[in-house]
């Protein structure tokens, strides 16, 4: 049997709305196939799936709900949009959860999104920690993708502020292979898409 006929294997793509978890799949998928937007409103609400191949394996990529896409929705008073959170977050928990401990689709790993600019951020890495570590019990490994990479945060030691980070608020150690970086695109060139592309699913292919 060739490996084209082998099952699918799903990855999981999981941040805070905004990050860019939508750009990551058209990057990966070669196209525009999600929808972007630069605002913080969400632009996936359940779970949207693409189809990808990389030498005859078969993925497929699930766009997960913004992490915190309950705060987002405007149309409201602070206060209401304030208590709306309080109740819509625990069940956002409990939805991603299952989704990711779930047996169809089954996930064999999860690329956590991260912006460039905040990698030196708390809050984000207690993100990790909810995915990783509470959800999902290390069970699934989860490989750190920072998004909007410019060539500031390029320059610097940005893989070794991850491990750091990952250390001091998660108590884990990263594993310097499942962590891989998306250029802002806007002022990279063309040729800097498919060098990333070939990197991340190469990552993929080698840990999912």
């Amino acid at each position: 049997m060739s490996r084209k006929n082998g099952p699918t294997k799903h990855v999981a793509l999981v941040g805070v709305t905004g990050v860019g978890k939508s750009t990551l799949v058209n990057v990966l998928a070669g196209s525009n196939r999600a929808n972007v937007t630069n605002d913080v409103m969400p632009c996936t609400a359940q779970p949207d799936c693409y189809d990808i191949e990389k030498e005859g394996v078969r993925y497929t990529l699930w766009d997960t709900r913004g992490l915190n896409e309950a705060s987002q929705q405007g149309g409201a008073s602070p206060i209401a949009r304030f208590f709306r959170f309080l109740r819509a977050v625990p069940e956002a928990d409990r939805e991603l959860q299952r989704f990711l401990r779930g047996k169809n689709p089954r996930i064999s790993l999860i690329l956590f999104c991260i912006e460039a600019e905040k990698i030196q951020v708390d809050a984000q890495w207690k993100n990790y920690d909810k995915i990783y570590v509470k959800f999902c019990k290390r069970k699934i490994k989860v490989a750190v993708v920072v998004t909007r990479m410019d060539s500031n945060t390029r320059n610097t030691d940005w893989r070794g502020t991850c491990e750091g980070m990952a250390r001091e608020v998660v108590g884990e150690s990263l594993d310097a292979r499942l962590i891989e970086a998306v250029p802002a695109f806007d002022s990279e060139r063309s040729e800097d898409i498919g060098g990333c592309r070939s990197r991340l699913l190469r990552l993929i292919a080698n840990f999912s």
